[in-house]
């Protein structure tokens, strides 16, 4: 049931590749979703505990790949995310990394503002379980060229495999904790889980 026994049909075609953040670590629990796009009804498998996915598929059909993951929305997000998204905005120390820069823009908007710092602080405290405009992680094709410095927007979260014929292999893609611009989410039960540390910055916010 997990894709993992090949089929009995040794004709089947493997589609097979990684869900890993930029410093190349597996994020487990992903559903990934293959969409024949001529079929109405995708089939779905989740990756392991270092990110990896399989599939068999037949030969012919144009294919969608496409990874989701909407959970554990604190999973990585602290003061110190809110302080360097703070430090961008008023140009003090700005985030060049263009995957940091997707994990700011938590609001998912084509820029990052106070906007951003009001959702994610929102979570912080526990008034919203959720990002309200966005989702928990994002998925940039691993191929996708991004410019440094530069908020990406548009960016390819879905592989076309087209015309298929034989086994497919790394379709891969990059996974990115939104809010997370520190990078301290534990992307998989193999990673070390360490409480925040509290020797940093601490962020206080009062009415004005």
């Amino acid at each position: 049931p997990n894709g993992v026994c090949p089929p009995i049909d040794s004709n089947r075609i493997v589609i097979n590749g990684q869900t890993a953040t930029h410093d190349a670590l597996g994020v487990e629990d992903v559903e990934v979703y293959l969409e024949d796009m001529d079929a109405p009804t995708p089939i779905t498998r989740m990756t392991d505990g270092e990110g990896f996915y399989q599939m068999y598929v037949s030969a012919g059909p144009d294919y969608r790949l496409t990874p989701y993951k909407n959970d554990d929305v604190l999973n990585g997000v602290n003061t110190m995310d809110i302080l360097m998204i703070q430090q961008h905005i008023l140009g003090l120390n700005e985030i060049t990394d263009p995957y940091n820069l997707i994990a700011a823009n938590v609001n998912d908007d084509t820029r990052i503002t106070g906007g951003d710092l009001i959702d994610l602080r929102k979570v912080i405290l526990g008034i919203e379980t959720t990002f309200p405009s966005n989702e928990s992680w994002r998925f940039v094709d691993a191929v996708e060229q991004l410019e440094a410095g530069v908020l990406p927007v548009d960016y390819a979260e879905s592989i076309e495999v087209l015309d298929i014929q034989s086994n497919v292999s790394d379709q891969d893609f990059v996974a990115v904790k939104i809010g997370d611009v520190d990078g301290s989410a534990i992307p998989n039960n193999l990673v070390s889980q360490e409480a925040e540390g509290r020797s940093g910055a601490l962020v206080l916010n009062a009415q004005d």
